[in-house]
């Protein structure tokens, strides 16, 4: 498919299918009773609290009381900051990782009428991996309506069929403000660090602004994120735009598209899309998802180089503690030698939280 076609059919479908689903054939009620159900599948305590407060079901209380202490609207003015909460957790890991030793996709390739062979200890090694992750979050109260949190979250998973690990580490600390009576801003600076077969580093600098609102067919998220990565050969500045959607009668539909900013001769994300869909399906909440990406930047002998991926991918509980993903992943590329296809699948553990 082509790249274009692709976009517009993510955007076509994040637009119009909340419509398109609830049809004329199924007459919806109005009320916002039918919607908060769905908000607190959304994975966003903002679009929750938000259907909560329009909604008012009975035994809310409680819910909104505990999210107006971690956001802040419960702090006086002239207090000192306070604790909010603190949370560690540790978990198994069990995935499929493509590509564990950073390698080339293939172990031939040409260019013109020469052949080359590829290394066998160059070439992508794939495998199951085994690991475990941890994690440390502390929220903090620090003015009426501001919050500041801190989060370090590590994993190390091993590929028993290869002899290969790798190691993740992840670090952040943010500020959010409440500034109006829906709308949040979000700022936070923080690492990031991956070491397979080689290590890369980044520091980043981001603000997100939310605003949440209702329509004829349900309540939303809009957002707006701007982000700037510095690394030790270059620095990118992003952009995304998101629109979280709990509809009513249909499910949750998150649409988004992303931009980046071009990096000569470094092979990077340039845009992206994305459409995903949740819903309880036979009594266990389910989500599809379907992405597009196109990287580029880099050359290969001297010829510009673009990779278009599409990605789909299913998520679906097996049971109170696992979570299992699979997917299938597409690149086509211009050079022959970066065309791929991809299983994906992870098995999400749940982790203990103390």
């Amino acid at each position: 498919m082509n790249p274009k076609n692709f976009l517009f059919c993510v955007l076509t479908l994040g637009l119009f299918a909340a419509p398109a689903l609830s049809s004329d054939a199924v007459v919806w009620p109005r009320s916002d009773a039918i919607i908060w159900p769905l908000s607190m599948i959304s994975g966003s305590e903002k679009l929750a609290y938000y259907s909560l407060v329009k909604a008012r079901p009975k035994g809310s209380e409680q819910y909104l009381e505990n999210f107006m202490k971690l956001d802040g609207l419960a702090h006086r003015k002239g207090e000192p900051p306070k604790k909010l909460m603190t949370e560690y957790t540790i978990g198994p890991l069990v995935g499929y990782d493509n590509n564990l030793n950073n390698g080339i996709p293939k172990s031939k390739f040409s260019v013109g009428d020469l052949l080359f062979v590829v290394d066998q200890d160059s070439v992508a090694k794939k495998g199951i991996t085994l690991g475990v992750a941890a994690s440390a979050y502390s929220r903090f109260s620090i003015a009426p309506k501001q919050i500041a949190t801190f989060k370090v979250a590590a994993s190390y998973e091993y590929a028993p069929e290869h002899n290969l690990d790798k190691i993740t580490i992840n670090a952040n600390t943010c500020w959010q403000a409440h500034i109006a009576r829906w709308t949040w801003i979000n700022s936070c600076g923080g690492y990031r660090h991956l070491r397979k077969k080689y290590e890369t580093g980044e520091k980043f600098l981001s603000t997100r602004g939310s605003q949440m609102f209702s329509s004829a067919i349900g309540h939303h998220e809009a957002s707006i994120a701007l982000e700037r990565g510095f690394r030790e050969d270059y620095s990118k500045s992003k952009v995304a735009f998101s629109l979280l959607s709990a509809v009513r009668g249909v499910g949750v539909i998150r649409t988004g598209i992303r931009w980046g900013e071009h990096i000569h001769q470094r092979h990077t994300t340039l845009n992206a899309a994305t459409f995903a869909f949740t819903r309880p399906i036979y009594g266990k909440t389910t989500s599809v998802l379907l992405n597009y990406s196109r990287a580029g930047g880099s050359s290969h002998f001297g010829q510009p180089r673009t990779d278009d991926t599409y990605t789909i991918m299913l998520r679906r509980p097996v049971n109170e503690r696992i979570i299992a993903s699979f997917g299938y992943q597409v690149t086509n590329s211009n050079i022959d030698l970066y065309q791929d296809n991809q299983i994906l699948f992870a098995i999400n553990l749940k982790s203990w939280r103390f």
